[in-house]
């Protein structure tokens, strides 16, 4: 029986080690995940006009939205081309180009200033010249890395990681689950916030929110299944049309019925990004993966 019982300890062991490096989390990133979420975002901050006036002034009842994810400045790689999505924005012809631009996260690889600072100057400040439009963040789970945290709610826009505004017939959520978890905090603030709001939805985050086979055990989605259910149920009641997530590295498109969840691949690693073609009027957002050949 004590045989059974070290086995069984040394097994649960080398799983707690294993997921966080499977799924690049470091260990403090995997543990006390709810706190940290909680801490980070305890309000959905509604932005005001001024972060939004350009964006809706442009918004007419059909537009495009584009949408990167898992960028990892710093990660050791000489084939970044980050003038892919530039030069796409640089084919669309006048007044087809995206309305704004939202990164899902993992935009610094370990966290680093240094990593954010490439960003900003090399892919962010390309697209918002491209489009005339902001770029909105949603924080990752490598953005959390050391002091990733300070860094990310000084330098990245709209400097939160939860938050909200609405058009005139659509609502865009974006929120912290960059630690596998919203928190009970946000999760009661969404319900709150949800309650309120009966326009169309578009739901912005980081990790995917659904498990499957090959995702179980690499930590790429919501780690409590309870929580994930609880989501998926408020999201079926209250109009969310679509899911962005990242995080996997690889594209999934999973079908809830009157929503969907779209998970992008890894910009760096693809070549990929995201089209959401928004008809306010029918109150729909239809998804589009856009990738080069390599």
């Amino acid at each position: 029986m004590k045989r059974i019982t070290n086995i069984i300890y040394r097994t649960v062991l080398s799983l707690a080690l294993l997921l966080p490096l499977s799924c690049h989390y470091a260990p403090s990133e995997y543990f006390n995940r709810s706190e940290s979420a909680n801490k980070r975002a305890p309000e959905i901050k509604e932005l005001n006009d001024s972060q939004t006036a350009s964006v809706k002034s442009s918004l007419g009842a059909n537009y495009d939205i584009l949408v990167l994810t898992d960028i990892h400045f710093g990660q050791d790689r000489a084939d970044r081309h980050d003038e892919d999505v530039l030069d796409w924005l640089d084919s669309l012809g006048t007044g087809t180009k995206p309305k704004f631009c939202v990164n899902l996260g993992d935009t610094a690889d370990h966290g680093y200033e240094s990593e954010f600072d490439d960003y900003l100057a090399n892919l962010e400040g390309g697209i918002k010249t491209k489009i005339s439009a902001p770029v909105y963040s949603v924080i990752g789970n490598h953005d959390l890395r050391r002091d990733g945290w300070e860094v990310f709610k000084e330098k990245l826009y709209p400097y939160t990681s939860c938050y909200h505004f609405e058009s005139t017939g659509m609502s865009y959520y974006f929120l912290d689950n960059a630690d596998g978890t919203l928190g009970k905090t946000q999760m009661k603030n969404l319900e709150d916030a949800f309650s309120s709001d009966s326009k169309p939805k578009v739901i912005f985050m980081h990790c995917p929110i659904y498990h499957d086979k090959a995702n179980l055990l690499s930590a790429t989605a919501f780690q409590d299944t309870h929580e994930a259910d609880k989501l998926l149920s408020l999201f079926a009641k209250n109009r969310v049309q679509l899911i962005l997530v990242g995080h996997s590295h690889a594209f999934r498109k999973n079908d809830f019925g009157s929503f969907t969840e779209f998970n992008l691949p890894s910009y760096v690693h693809s070549r990929a990004w995201g089209v959401i073609h928004i008809d306010e009027t029918a109150g729909t957002a239809t998804p589009e993966l856009v990738s080069v050949e390599n």
